[in-house]
């Protein structure tokens, strides 16, 4: 026999962009396929009237030397990628069909005989062998094969295709939903196989305008509007779940309107970093900004680091870089069950507060840990500042080496004090509010009255709001100019070496010891008697030892402060 197909076509029923289709049926002269025609196309609800499994009806009429047969028939169909030769997709479909007037139709692919995707975007032919009546002989191979066309707008699907249209304010040019509401899946799943390929690439053109080249949101109150994973690991790199580039901005930005969420947030489940940045230039390799009260970068990790800054192997760089302009915090740290902060090993200073090139000796400097020289080194700009180490608590240490003691008091009596006077102590004064030390007062020492010496002036002291703390209203301790008025406070030196005021008519010698003199608040050596050969010194308090001779313009010698 002689079989001759004339194919009236094949229904492939395509859901794209809310529109169905149906193919026209057209007959011609010898086997050909026709191309597919939107008929009615209409708008289409969000999700799908029925999910696609892949299969698509066949029609054709069979005819034996130009008569159309009336016969059950056997039919073999199979999905090619060329048109002769080339691979065959999937397996063969055997089906057994009634041919009515020459008339046939049947479902191909329905159990997934080519495979659960055979279209993919890539050309197809279907070949076709039959046998009449079923059962009988071998089958006949019908040529050429069939090319598959899509429906017009099918050729949006195809491999390269751009869809292009004028859509209008809050529109999609395209869009997928997953109507599935458990589990995990996709609405778009994108891959490629190239080493420098993008699974899902976006680009906005605008020049002008807030514009994203992929714009996620998620409604969860546990969802992510943009989620990238990466598996591969590999050598000293990472590679990454989301990566964003740019030349002239940010190549990641993220925006948070809520007033207890960061803008970023990385969330690490082992022991690696949360967000890792790393910069080779000048900026900061991972820059969180705030307009409000909220976290600018926030890292959460529940085994590893919550945010790790690399500054690379550059000297100027930095691993991590916090600022805040505001009246907030520029770095804040807490942690609930271990350290807020913790330094580790490092080959200069493990914390630093300070340039140290404009100021060489400023600032604080934490060396690294197991150094065994300094711990901890405090220093003001010109060494002799307030304070490099401010406290309204007791310091408490095994082993202090120092040059100077100083002891705070308030002024009492009808009299000022001024720098290098000796004082002797007189009563006790309150307490400050932030403090719970009684403060002594003092009063200019003389030799007959008042004797119990116990310090000579440093300097005027005031208590005032900060610098800089005006909002918190935070107090410290202030130097100022001038003699110390009775209500007024002082720093009193009572160990170490001090300019003190010497007696007129005192003549003080280097190691000579020192005492009250008559004139209130001044000094002159103790008095020696000898008796018997022994040299006797009287028993007034000793306030120290002269270190040279008195300064014949200021009055001033410079004094061993002991208070013996």
């Amino acid at each position: 026999m002689k079989y001759r197909l004339v194919l009236f076509g094949f229904l492939l029923t395509i859901f794209l962009v809310g529109a169905l289709y149906r193919q026209q049926v057209v007959r011609g002269a010898g086997p050909t396929v026709v191309g597919a025609t939107a008929v009615g196309a209409t708008a289409v609800p969000h999700t799908p009237l029925v999910a696609l499994d892949g299969s698509f009806t066949y029609q054709g009429e069979l005819q034996d030397n130009g008569i159309p047969l009336n016969n059950v028939c056997d039919f073999q169909f199979s999905l090619w990628d060329a048109l002769n030769g080339g691979a065959q997709v999937g397996g063969t479909q055997t089906s057994s069909v009634v041919v009515n007037d020459g008339r046939f139709a049947l479902l191909l692919n329905h159990l997934h005989q080519f495979g659960s995707n055979p279209f993919s975007g890539d050309a197809r032919w279907l070949e076709i062998a039959v046998r009449c009546p079923s059962g009988s002989g071998s089958y006949t191979t019908l040529s050429p094969r069939q090319a598959l066309t899509a429906a017009p707008y099918a050729h949006g699907l195809r491999p390269g295709a751009v869809i292009s249209g004028l859509i209008g304010s809050g529109g999609s040019t395209l869009r997928v939903v997953n109507t599935i509401t458990s589990g995990s899946n996709h609405a778009i799943f994108g891959e490629t196989e190239a080493g420098g390929g993008r699974g899902v690439y976006g680009y906005a053109s605008a020049n002008s305008g807030v514009t994203y080249g992929v714009y996620g949101q998620a409604n969860s109150a546990t969802g992510s509007g943009v989620y990238g994973v990466s598996d591969a690991y590999s050598g000293s790199g990472y590679t990454a779940g989301v990566v964003g580039v740019s030349d002239t901005n940010a190549g990641v930005i993220g925006y948070s309107n809520g007033p207890t969420v960061p803008a970023i947030a990385g969330y690490h489940g082992g022991n690696g970093p949360a967000i890792y940045g790393s910069g080779g230039g000048s900026y900061p390799a991972v820059e969180g900004l705030r307009s409000d009260a909220g976290t600018a970068v926030a890292g959460y990790s529940s085994g590893g680091t919550g945010v790790y800054g690399s500054g690379g192997s550059q000297p100027s760089g930095y691993g991590g870089y916090f600022v805040h302009n505001g009246g907030g915090y520029g770095l804040y740290t807490q942690a609930n069950l271990n350290d807020a902060l913790r330094v580790g090993p490092s080959t200069d200073d493990g914390i630093q507060i300070g340039d140290g090139v404009n100021y060489a000796s400023y600032g604080v400097y934490v060396p690294a840990p197991g150094v065994p020289q300094t711990a901890l080194l405090v220093q003001t700009a010109d060494v002799n500042g307030e304070w490099a180490l401010s406290t309204q608590d007791k310091i408490q240490a095994a082993n202090v080496t120092f040059q100077s003691l100083t002891l705070l008091a308030q002024v009492d009596g009808a009299d000022a004090l001024t720098v290098g006077a000796v004082v002797a102590a007189s009563g006790v004064a309150a307490a400050l509010p932030d403090s719970h030390m009684p403060l002594p007062l003092v009063r200019l020492a003389d030799a007959v009255t008042w004797n119990g010496i116990v310090g000579v002036v440093e300097t005027r002291m005031v208590y005032q709001i900060a610098p800089g703390k005006e909002a918190e209203g935070e107090m410290m301790w202030r130097s100022a100019d001038g003699d110390a008025q009775p209500g007024d406070y002082v720093a009193l030196t009572i160990y170490g070496v001090a300019l003190v005021k010497a007696a007129p008519t005192a003549a003080i010698t280097p190691g000579a010891r020192l005492t009250a003199a008559d004139v209130p608040g001044h000094v002159r050596p103790l008095r020696t008697e000898t008796l018997n050969g022994m040299v006797i010194s009287e028993g007034a308090a000793v306030i120290g030892i002269a270190l040279g001779s008195p300064d014949p313009v200021t009055g001033l010698v410079p004094v061993l402060i002991t208070l013996k």
